[in-house]
């Protein structure tokens, strides 16, 4: 028996290499949905991307309108999926730790700059295939500088189970309290509001209180929800974790024609 042991462990470790060989084949060839996409992403990755360079693409490049990706998203060491760190509200769902996350855009995407490729060639109005090699490695070398798995923005987000609900009443708001938070956490981003200059780029018309027909209520409702990605083509969204009911119903109070 004991002449037999050094045979059976060798059969045993034999299997055991087969089995981990045939696993780790199995996760080699099993290809990422969004590298798939964009073929310039197997270049990007060979390439020397910098940060910097990536951080002003980030902050003021834009594409075939005036938006940039700090439009709809804050990329700040403060954020949370709630608050961007900059005391905004924008669209977008903040990304100082996106580089952490497993399922970006819920395609079993580790890629972030890739994510942002989708936001280029959608929102920006880009065309196929949307960022360049370099403006790739660029970006996601930018994307890792941010925040490490422990970061409040560093989980997955479940898109298609993400709520932009609509509420069946759209009045009876607070007015005043819509116009503040119009003028400091959201509208602002995006739009100048009551006279007062927006933080990054005109998007859309300028905004100033009790303009809005009672009648129109839905529809500017629909476009500040974005539920389907269809009303609203332009803009993200909010969804229900970043706009409260109450401050939707404020926003609109403030806008509606008295």
């Amino acid at each position: 028996m004991k002449a037999k042991i050094p045979l059976l462990v060798t059969a045993l470790g034999a299997t055991a290499c087969f089995i981990s060989l045939l696993y780790a084949d199995e996760a080699s060839t099993k290809a990422d949905k969004l590298a798939t996409k964009f073929p310039q992403w197997a270049e990007a990755q060979k390439l020397k991307g910098d940060a910097a360079t990536g951080k002003a693409f980030f902050e003021s490049h834009t594409v075939n309108n005036n938006f940039t990706c700090i439009s709809c998203h804050s990329f700040n060491p403060d954020d949370t999926f709630k608050l961007d760190g900059d005391k905004l509200i924008r669209s977008g769902n903040p990304i100082f730790g996106a580089a952490q996350r497993t399922n970006i855009k819920n395609e079993g995407s580790s890629f972030a700059a890739l994510g942002g490729n989708i936001c280029v060639l959608h929102f920006m109005r880009g065309k196929e295939p949307g960022l360049s090699a370099q403006e790739l490695a660029n970006l996601n070398a930018f994307l890792k500088s941010g925040g490490g798995a422990d970061h409040a923005t560093a989980k997955n987000l479940d898109y298609p189970k993400m709520k932009r609900t609509v509420p069946e009443k759209l009045t009876g708001g607070d007015a005043e309290r819509g116009q503040k938070i119009a003028t400091e956490q959201y509208c602002i981003a995006c739009h100048t509001v009551e006279g007062k200059k927006y933080l990054h780029f005109q998007g859309g018309r300028k905004l100033r209180g009790g303009t809005v027909p009672v009648s129109k209520l839905k529809g500017l409702a629909l476009r500040i929800r974005n539920p389907d990605f269809k009303e609203n083509d332009e803009m993200p969204g909010h969804d229900d974790l970043r706009m409260p009911e109450k401050d939707l119903l404020d926003i609109l109070a403030w806008l509606t024609e008295k």
